[in-house]
């Protein structure tokens, strides 16, 4: 109890002792006679119980009014009043107004629905407070605690309205608070503006937005959503950050610098705060309170400042931003909002966002089938890349057919790589191949691949959609479940697109093997890692298993088809005729630096070696020296 509070006591103490000093109860009058107190008792009893509800409602009334003044200050006529609500339809929110603080009470993304197939309640009263503070003299108070009153009532938005919904607190002697929101039809963005009149000489300092945000279970993985679930604020500057968005323990940022947007996001939606000035300053927090509660993700606290002297003519404005991580729609409402929309880092994003979302989106402009659109997408790149595949799998051909020599080498050599290297690299240059060259379109590829890993988790697009066994390609496709997790991996669940997915890769594999001189412990290990993906994976979206998985079918048909259309018996003659021909042939540049590298590593190596003999004969010779002394 600070000192304001304690004198507002003692002061609503003193004027109720003043009150009953003055102005005290009056008696009855005393009875003339028994037949007038049995006429007139009742009259005399009613009157008499009429005055005490009389004086207890004005002594009411006034300590109400002292206790009103000194919550509020300026602002105490509006510190009391009646909560009225109604509702605005726009086709994709459907808005609760209260005119408890003029606020939103509770934001219904109608569009959607939880995974649960319940209405997906963004917010209400129950889930998040939100105050706007402010100074008056002494007193800091929460404009969320006056009453408001509006004009407007329960209304559904007709095609192209926009419509502004005002809020005043009437203060008195030409003073006033008023809110006006701002709503369109089939928008996601809510403007709000705050106006003060005949208050410039009350209010000091800043306006202190606070929120705490309790986000609720949306999704079907409690564990995903809260991974994905963070805070993420842009300054004005241009720089994107947030807490860290997979921790579960308590994370905190303080920050100085001027910010335009602050974000509390989830795995698939996001409530932005937007300043159209710009915030001061701002803190940030979040934190799983409670890893047993499944109705709660994490919970968000927010406090940011905007400076009362950066009011224009028309008050002090903000945007809201309440609905999808959809990245065409982010992009439009605000700079770096799409950001929010992680598609990887650099270049990954790029290749995201330059081709392959724009290859899903003409797909998906025609199917609406969402796995039918992965599927085609599949194809597509598989076509565009198939150049790419099948000039790495003749080189591959092409090493394969000179395996007999270089295992010739191996022998002769047995002990020296060194020599190995350099009569493979001489055997390569004579027949004209270049050992890495099929690996140039393997590595081309994988930019594409990692891209997508990044791509299908964050899209809003796979929400929702069922496909074949998958009821939702945004989480795993679980066909068998228990409740315990399993000991170290923690699995709950097995997914088939994983399992599939990793048994394709296993068969391409294999495949690849055949075609390939790898040998020993590398081909062990590329068995392995299909392995280590199906427990990496077994969590990821179904809509990125099931891509892998169809690009391995694929991968697997493109190299049968490219294996039997591969003469090796010819490329054989061919390569033997470059061999015969190797000395009129000039050297390419990419030849003549692979030798000059092999040379410089082999001066380098045998410089290492000699400088290890050295140090042994000098110390053979210490042990000499030190008994030729004794000796002397």
């Amino acid at each position: 109890m600070d000192r304001n509070q304690i004198l507002g006591i003692v002061l609503m103490a003193l004027l109720t002792l003043g009150y009953f000093y003055f102005f005290p109860p009056e008696s009855p009058p005393p009875a003339t006679e028994n037949t007038e107190q049995i006429e007139g008792g009742n009259q005399e009893s009613e009157a008499q119980v009429a005055s005490v509800p009389e004086t207890d409602s004005a002594t009411q009334d006034s300590l109400q009014n002292v206790a009103l003044l000194a919550q509020f200050g300026v602002f105490a006529p509006a510190g009391a009043g009646q909560e009225r609500s109604f509702t605005i339809d726009n086709g994709v929110l459907q808005l609760e107004f209260s005119s408890l603080g003029g606020s939103i009470r509770e934001i219904n993304l109608s569009q959607f629905q939880t995974s649960f197939d319940k209405p997906l309640i963004l917010r209400d009263e129950n889930s998040t407070k939100e105050s706007y503070i402010v100074e008056a003299g002494n007193l800091r108070v929460d404009l969320r605690d006056l009453y408001f009153t509006s004009p407007a009532q329960d209304r559904l938005l007709a095609e192209g309205d926009t419509i502004e919904i005002p809020f005043t607190a009437d203060l008195g002697g030409g003073r006033a608070v008023k809110q006006v929101y701002t709503i369109a039809k089939d928008s996601y963005v809510v403007g709000h503006r705050w106006e003060f009149e005949g208050l410039d000489s009350y209010l000091t300092g800043d306006m202190l937005l606070e929120v705490i945000h309790n986000m609720r279970h949306q999704e079907e993985d409690i564990r995903t959503s809260r991974q994905k679930a963070t805070v993420i604020y842009y300054s004005a500057e241009g720089n994107r950050e947030e807490l860290q968005e997979a921790s579960e323990s308590f994370e905190e940022e303080t920050l100085g610098e001027p910010l335009k947007w602050v974000n509390i996001k989830q795995k698939f939606f996001s409530t932005v705060y937007i300043a159209d000035g710009a915030y001061s300053k701002g803190a940030f927090t979040t934190n799983v309170p409670n890893e047993y509660d499944t109705t709660s993700v994490k919970v968000a606290t927010l406090a940011m400042t905007v400076p009362l002297t950066d009011a224009s003519e028309d008050g002090l404005s903000f945007r809201y931003y309440f609905g999808p991580n959809d990245y065409d729609i982010l992009d439009d409402v605000e700079e770096g909002l799409h950001r929010t929309v992680w598609m990887g880092w650099f270049p990954l994003n790029l290749i995201s966002r330059w081709m392959i979302k724009p290859l899903f989106d003409l797909i998906h402009s025609g199917i609406a089938s969402v796995g039918l659109v992965i599927l085609l997408l599949v194809l597509l790149i598989k076509a565009i890349l198939s150049p790419l595949t099948y000039r790495s799998y003749k080189s591959m051909a092409r090493i394969r057919v000179l395996k007999p020599e270089t295992d010739a080498i191996k022998e002769k050599y047995p002990e020296d790589m060194q020599k190995q290297q350099q009569e493979t690299m001489a055997l390569y240059r004579q027949v004209g191949v270049n050992p890495i060259a099929g690996c140039f379109p393997q590595l081309l590829q994988m930019p594409i691949l990692f891209a997508l890993f990044y791509f299908f988790p964050s899209v809003i697009e796979m929400r929702g959609e069922s496909f074949l066994w998958a009821h939702d390609l945004s989480t795993f496709d679980s066909i068998i479940s228990w409740n315990t997790p399993l000991p170290l991996i923690g699995w709950k669940h097995i997914s088939l697109f994983t399992l599939l997915m990793t048994a394709t890769t296993i068969l391409t594999t294999w495949l690849n093997n055949q075609v390939t001189t790898v040998q020993g412990p590398m081909k062990t290990i590329t068995y392995i890692m299909p392995i280590f993906f199906l427990f990496f994976l077994n969590n990821f979206p179904a809509a990125l298993t099931f891509y892998y998985f169809v690009s391995n079918l694929i991968t697997f048909g493109q190299q049968t088809i490219i294996r039997r259309y591969i003469d090796e018996d010819k490329i054989k003659s061919i390569l033997e005729e470059n061999k015969k021909n190797s000395g009129s042939k000039k050297k390419s540049k990419f030849q003549s630096r692979l030798e000059e590298a092999m040379k410089a590593s082999e001066a380098a190596q045998k410089e290492r070696q000699a400088q290890k003999q050295k140090q042994q004969n000098q110390q053979r010779n210490q042990p000499n020296k030190g008994k030729n002394k004794k000796k002397r």
